[in-house]
């Protein structure tokens, strides 16, 4: 992977003078950067560029003029490993500290978001240089970890019986997993190999005691039915499958990208 290049498109129809009608949502790791412009009425991508890799992302964000427009809405994702859930009725904002102090490793500011739907909140760290020059340039932004949203959108899936949901993206894999309509596990792995995704996958059922014979797994993000990863976790898992499009979004003709899936947290987090 080439550190600070960019891919990019950009729609025909995408004006800078138009800000004020479209939407931005911004994901941002400690050393990875993706945003795209979408036209809220019909959901359409005006505009889209990731930077996979880079050294110095602090001077990327300031450099990056497209971020600086006045649109008329924004939000940011924020990719972290250091995490923690806790329940509403336990929580307050005083003891974020000592709650990823206890379970994590903390890395500069603390937030955290509430998940509505399953009464609980995400703490979480991320590194303080990125958070201000992010806050400068957008300081209206809606603000939320990648593991909140995701756990957000598969909560109100269909949850009656077991369902895992597999996000794959930026060699890092989120498992998340709905027993009865009830959060059972949320985590986060790095990986490099599939044979890495697949060892966390059949961890995280055998510490759950849950039967990949029987589960139904979703997944989501940078796979898809061709490649090596999907066959090799198809060859352990009997009911698994590429999560299907919502078909919400409109790609121009100039994009690369086919599947809503890839990018799935930077687009659906608009909803």
């Amino acid at each position: 992977m080439e550190t600070g290049k960019s891919n990019s498109f950009k729609s025909e129809t995408f004006n800078a003078k138009l800000a004020q009608q479209y939407h931005i949502s911004i994901q941002i790791s400690e050393s990875s950067l993706k945003y795209c412009v979408i036209e809220k009425s019909n959901y359409h991508i005006e505009f889209f560029k990731i930077f996979p890799s880079l050294k110095d992302i602090v001077n990327t964000i300031n450099n990056e003029e497209i971020l600086k427009l006045n649109f008329s809405s924004s939000n940011i994702i924020f990719e972290n490993l250091s995490c923690t859930l806790v329940p509403q009725e336990f929580y307050s904002k005083e003891n974020n500290k000592r709650f990823l102090d206890f379970n994590t490793e903390k890395n500069g500011i603390i937030k955290s978001d509430k998940i509505k739907n399953i009464d609980a909140f995400l703490i979480y760290s991320f590194d303080k240089k990125i958070n201000d020059i992010i806050e400068t340039i957008l300081p209206q932004a809606k603000q939320q970890s990648q593991q909140s949203i995701l756990i957000d959108l598969f909560s109100n899936m269909n949850n009656d019986k077991q369902h895992a949901y597999i996000n794959v993206e930026n060699n890092k894999l989120i498992i998340t997993i709905f027993k009865e309509n009830k959060l059972i596990f949320n985590n986060t792995f790095k990986y490099i190999s599939a044979e890495d995704i697949l060892y966390y996958t059949l961890f995280s059922f055998e510490q759950l005691k849950i039967d990949r014979e029987k589960v139904e797994v979703n997944l989501f993000g940078d796979i898809n039915d061709k490649d090596e990863t999907f066959k090799l976790l198809y060859e352990y898992i009997r009911h698994i499958h590429i999560a299907k499009d919502e078909k919400k979004f409109i790609f121009p003709v100039e994009s690369s990208i086919t599947s809503e899936n890839t990018h799935y947290t930077l687009l659906h987090s608009i909803i």
